[in-house]
């Protein structure tokens, strides 16, 4: 069992199911940290860096976390991101980065991913 550091609370997460080394946590601060497995040493069990942090450029916490697999239907594979005033996908591009597109939210309605 491994332990992630984060920089403040953990409010969602997720796999990334094309690579099951990387894990994303959904933070209170409106921001997703992301870590590979394979960076802890031997022995150790906590991840207390991540290779990279997503912003959603909002305050409100990251409720929602979904990966989503490249297939027919959707060109992209990537990360849904929700929080409660935005909404956003991160295109996993191959060589490790990310691409954000900003997903309209109608404000009346609730999201749920």
């Amino acid at each position: 069992m491994k332990r992630c550091e984060c920089a403040s609370q953990i409010w969602s997460c997720a796999w990334n199911l094309d690579d099951p080394n990387i894990i994303y946590a959904g933070l209170n601060s409106g921001r997703v940290q992301v870590f590979d497995r394979r960076q802890v040493q031997t022995g150790e069990t906590t991840l207390s860096s991540s290779i990279e942090t997503l912003s959603l450029s909002t305050t409100s916490p990251i409720v929602s976390l979904q990966y989503i697999q490249r297939n027919t239907n959707f060109q992209s594979s990537g990360l849904l991101v929700g929080s409660n005033d935005k909404s956003g996908f991160y295109e996993h591009i191959p060589n490790s980065e990310y691409r954000y597109h900003a997903l309209p939210i109608d404000s009346t309605f609730v999201l749920d991913l």
